[in-house]
């Protein structure tokens, strides 16, 4: 066993309060002496630093963190990042993958899709809008179909569908209450198809027939585009169905069901002249009932725990 109380680089300064037991030729070494509960003053951070720089992946045992101490400790390497995707708790730098039956998460595949293009954007600020628009709808076409390859159809996959269809339908109703509200009809419901990806759809489903009353129609209203809004609340409704384990004779005992199938009803039992006569006010509605459906679900199935106990070991 080979151990350095201190690397070349700490020791001309004598500044290493631990003992580092380097683990390979090249690669790696555990740390001896340090609490990282008990956080690091600037010297003890800049030796811990020099450490890692000259080791490249350290090793710390028998550590004992809240969450509240992880940040601390991982603040004093620069700035956290918060994942785009599941920011929760008091602390949103923290993101908890698990793979408990009760906390279903995306395949890796998925999740090295999703990142990649987090990380992507930052190259496309130069880009043109409708090249920046492409870019980051490309990349969206590239994640769904990943995660259609790679995910088993469990309740992960539910959950995963149940998520996409209610933005769906809420960003879809954003879309058309905001082209409702435009100066130019002639030129915003083209814009919003094509926004939906529903431009060649609704001209193949209407025989080149471009009205503001069948736009509309289409993108409320046809069951066969699946970004339509009642596409989209029927889809959800069938993934709650599916992640429902008892069932029962009468009533909703999900109040997510009981909100999006009111949405979907109202769609599509009313005549289409009433929806378009005050179209923004009726999006306004559907878009507090997807957001309440969103946060039954995360009280139903997501209660999130504010802090988590990291023992053992910390790699870095």
């Amino acid at each position: 066993m080979n151990i350095n109380v201190a690397t070349d680089g700490l020791a001309k300064d004598n500044a290493a309060p631990f003992e580092v037991e380097r683990l390979g030729a090249k690669l790696g070494a555990e740390i001896h002496g340090l609490d990282l509960k008990n956080g690091m003053d600037p010297a003890t951070f800049k030796a811990f630093e020099a450490a890692l720089v000259e080791h490249k992946v350290v090793v710390l045992r028998d550590q004992h963190l809240d969450t509240r101490q992880h940040v601390e400790i991982s603040r004093l390497f620069g700035e956290l990042e918060v994942h785009p995707m599941r920011p929760q708790g008091e602390f949103p730098e923290i993101l908890v993958l698990d793979n408990h039956k009760d906390n279903p998460v995306l395949s890796t595949d998925v999740w090295a899709a999703i990142n990649t293009t987090w990380r992507g954007l930052a190259t496309t600020r130069s880009l043109r809008p409708p090249d920046q628009f492409a870019w980051v709808r490309n990349r969206m076409a590239m994640i769904t179909g990943i995660a259609a390859e790679t995910m088993s159809r469990d309740e992960g996959w539910q959950f995963y569908i149940l998520g996409r269809s209610i933005e769906r339908a809420d960003m879809t109703a954003r879309l058309l209450s905001t082209a409702a509200l435009a100066p130019g009809p002639q030129v915003a419901w083209p814009t919003t198809l094509r926004a939906c990806g529903a431009y060649e759809a609704f001209i193949r489903a209407y025989r080149g027939i471009e009205a503001d009353r069948q736009a509309a129609e289409f993108l409320l209203l046809d069951r066969w585009f699946p970004r339509s809004v009642l596409a989209s609340l029927e889809q959800a409704e069938r993934a709650l169905t599916t992640l429902a384990t008892v069932g029962q004779r009468s009533g909703f005992s999900d109040e997510a069901l009981r909100l999006l199938g009111r949405a979907r009803t109202e769609l599509e039992y009313r005549p289409l002249d009433e929806l378009v006569f005050d179209l923004p006010v009726e999006m306004e509605r559907l878009q507090r009932s997807c957001a309440g459906a969103t946060d039954a679900i995360a009280a139903r199935y997501f209660a999130a725990h504010e802090f988590y106990a990291w023992t053992g070991g910390v790699v870095l």
